[in-house]
């Protein structure tokens, strides 16, 4: 009887071997699940911050297609920048000003200016067709993190690389579409992705 019990004793719980090897197994398993869940998180920020530039990018491709979709005959004044580190894109008047639309005492028509300026695409709006230096205007930013915007100009029968907007005094010469193409660079890892959008001008008048 005295056997049975020692035994028995001797059977009961884990050796020590046997808990390190439990506990070693249970600490990788915690360690993969913790890499998976880090990746985890990791993508759906990715996912997000893709999202969240899309959606700008998106909100900024509106804004240029309904501005040249509702661009005027009327010639645009060419705004004079003095400022270095501004690269202009295009000018042209707007034949639906929106202060006009909550201002009726504003000119119905106003002029637009797209602008490049610390790696930012700028709407810049005038009050009215024919500008000056005090003229009052609003900048919009389109799109952050714009390393290089390219133009090209469809005629109707060729693309060209540039275009003079107004061609004579009573009447502004534009194209049939306008290509952009933006690059936009990641701060985080570094990566540019470019974006190309045609435009048509004048459809909306």
């Amino acid at each position: 009887m005295s056997m049975n019990r020692n035994t028995i004793k001797q059977e009961d719980g884990f050796s020590l071997i046997e808990t390190l090897v439990a506990v070693f197994i249970l600490s990788v398993v915690s360690l993969i699940t913790l890499n998976i869940m880090s990746n985890f998180a990791d993508a759906n920020q990715t996912m997000m911050t893709r999202l969240g530039d899309l959606k700008q990018i998106e909100k900024a491709r509106l804004q240029i297609r309904d501005d040249l979709n509702h661009a005027s005959p009327r010639p645009a004044t060419e705004p004079n920048e003095t400022d270095e580190k501004i690269i202009k894109l295009f000018t042209f008047t707007r034949g639906s000003s929106e202060f006009a639309a909550v201002d009726q005492t504003m000119s119905p028509a106003e002029t637009i200016h797209y602008l490049v300026r610390d790696k930012k695409l700028i709407r810049r709006s005038y009050e009215r067709p024919y500008i000056t230096e005090n003229t009052p205007f609003r900048d919009y930013i389109l799109l952050d993190h714009v390393d290089k915007v390219s133009l090209k100009y469809y005629d109707g029968f060729l693309w060209q690389d540039n275009w003079i907007m107004a061609a004579g005094p009573n009447k502004a010469r534009y194209p049939k579409a306008i290509e952009m193409i933006w690059q936009i660079n990641n701060p985080e890892n570094g990566q540019q992705t470019s974006y190309r959008n045609v435009f048509q001008m004048g459809v909306g008048q």
